[in-house]
């Protein structure tokens, strides 16, 4: 080592691997576990992240949130269970998350459905949309890319990964 010292220190935390989509999903689930969600509200556990100065997150009348962390900026007013979703999002009434990662500014229209999925930012999934499917078994994580609008009517099947380049092809061209 061209007499450079090399220096361990013991980590005595949480960390995980996340170089597949998979494992990406499970550390985001992870932090709706008793341990980590504990962890979470510790004043003196400090968690450094970029966030945007956006208004409180809200949580429309008639609403469901169960297990669910949701983030400044955040409305809702459908169902969101055991998922993330990150600043911005909107899931309207009638529209159901669960155990999804939502990113960024991603809209769930009434009546889409998303479910064991992750939404990259800027995604939009309009009424009758459906992402992800319920797994028999060990789930395979649907992924829809950034600024991907996922019409109604269609679908994006468990395991399926598709950025914008790939749903226009798919649709028959960008713009119909």
């Amino acid at each position: 080592l061209d007499g450079k010292k090399m220096y361990a220190y013991t980590f005595d935390g949480y960390w995980k691997d996340v170089g597949t989509v998979k494992s990406l999903w499970d550390a985001n689930m992870d932090l709706l576990k008793e341990d980590l969600a504990t962890l979470l509200r510790d004043k003196s556990f400090r968690i450094f992240s970029r966030t945007p100065a956006l208004p409180p997150q809200y949580i429309g009348e008639g609403s469901t949130v169960i297990n669910s962390i949701t983030t400044e900026g955040d409305n809702i007013y459908g169902t969101v269970e055991n998922s993330i979703l990150f600043s911005g999002v909107t899931v309207e009434a009638g529209a159901i998350v669960r155990n999804s990662v939502v990113m960024d500014n991603c809209t769930i229209k009434a009546g889409a459905v998303v479910q064991y999925a992750i939404l990259d930012e800027n995604v939009t999934v309009e009424s009758g949309g459906i992402v992800g499917e319920t797994p028999i078994g060990e789930p395979e994580i649907a992924v829809v890319g950034n600024g991907v609008t996922v019409r109604g009517g269609e679908s994006v099947k468990a395991g399926e990964m598709l950025n914008k380049v790939q749903y226009e092809t798919r649709m028959g061209g960008a713009g119909k």
